[in-house]
Parts: structure tokens; sequence; C-alpha cells
């Protein structure tokens, strides 16, 4: 079971080593959609972003919405919520 805990490890460290940098951004951006699928969800028309009416879904949210836009665009990114509604987002 070792073995094969570390022959898994290593074969997903090697396709992170031969993927292209470009990917990167994608992927992190991919986990991100992973973990948050309620800000998915609220997001009606998939631009990635919440506004103030997608958030009024979500009482806890809209309640917090001017605070949790920390660089107050009106809209909150998926980092944003993540803080706002304290999640780990790594």
């Amino acid at each position: 079971m070792k073995t094969n805990r570390f022959l898994i490890l290593k074969l997903l460290r090697r396709r992170e080593l031969h993927s292209s940098p470009a990917q990167a951004p994608r992927r992190r951006q991919n986990a991100l959609r992973r973990k948050t699928p309620e800000f998915s969800t609220l997001d009606e028309n998939e631009d990635g972003v919440l506004d103030r009416s997608e958030a009024a879904s979500d009482p806890a949210l809209a309640a917090r919405f001017k605070e949790a836009d920390i660089d107050g665009d009106g809209r909150l990114s998926r980092l944003e919520y993540l803080k706002a509604m304290g999640k780990n987002s790594r």
C-alpha cells in the first residue's frame, strides 16, 4: 500500500513537471471551481464574479457584500468570496 502511494505521488509530480507553465493558471482556476461549487451556483451568468443581485440569493453573503468586496469594484471574485465565507483559499 505504501509503495502504491509513493508511485502515485511520483507519477503526479512527473505530470506537473512536464505540463506547460501556461496551463498553470487554468489548473488553479479549475481547482478553485471544484472547491467552490456554491460560488458557481450563485454565479448565474457564469462570468466568474458575483454582483449584488447574484449574491442576494445567499442572505449571509448579501449581508456582508460590501465588506467582502475588497477591491471595491462592486463584484466578488472567487477569492473574495472564499475570504468572505471564511473558507480556506489554498
